[in-house]
């Protein structure tokens, strides 16, 4: 739907475009600056989200190419993170399912899945990414601008990703989830009913 389509824009890239406009005239006041925004290996390679998350992605890494252009006389550096498969709650979340669902499901892929989808042999956790920010935002970095980091395991370098075996679906279904589509179904059916009912 449309309606979704910018939505993803708005929260995804235009939030990105807002935060380095309204950020850079002070960085230019002050002399110096660094900015490092959030992208994703799906920006790069198709295949690893949907179509509207996917474009903002990649968008995020061509606008820190063409800024990065833009402001590096200023003495500021733009830079961007783009992290692989991460095991946080977001990957059941983005399924539809319920908080404490997809944290169960976060701890399974941390130990099954996303282990197994790329060259470095454990899931790529949170502090993957918070530590390659603190890289980039440190002295360390000094001659680095214009750059999407990759933060994914080697993940983007395979060829061909392996099939899945059917060790997720078993996986899933050890969670208590025999059918997926089931209970998003479901789910969107609660979800229809808050959304009449008045709120208080």
């Amino acid at each position: 739907p449309t309606d979704a389509w910018d939505v993803t824009m708005e929260v995804m890239l235009r939030s990105v475009f807002l935060g380095m406009k309204n950020a850079v005239p002070i960085m230019k006041k002050q002399g110096y600056g660094n900015i490092i925004s959030t992208a994703s290996v799906a920006g790069m390679r198709t295949g690893f989200g949907p179509h509207a998350y996917s474009t903002a992605k990649a968008a995020i890494i061509h606008l820190t190419h063409t800024v990065a252009m833009e402001l590096g006389e200023f003495n500021i550096r733009v830079n961007c993170v783009a992290p692989g498969g991460i095991a946080t709650a977001i990957f059941g979340r983005g399924l539809g399912f319920p908080q404490d669902w997809a944290e169960r499901l976060s701890d399974m892929l941390k130990s099954t899945y996303l282990s197994q989808i790329q060259p470095i042999k454990r899931a790529g956790l949170p502090e993957d990414i918070a530590k390659a920010v603190l890289w980039l935002a440190s002295d360390d970095s000094s001659f680095v601008s214009g750059h999407a980091l990759l933060v994914d395991g080697g993940l983007l370098s395979r060829s061909i990703l392996e099939q899945d075996t059917g060790e997720l679906e078993e996986r899933f279904k050890a969670l208590g989830i025999e059918d997926m589509e089931e209970h998003r179904r479901k789910l969107n059916e609660d979800i229809a009913k808050l959304k009449n009912e008045p709120i208080e």
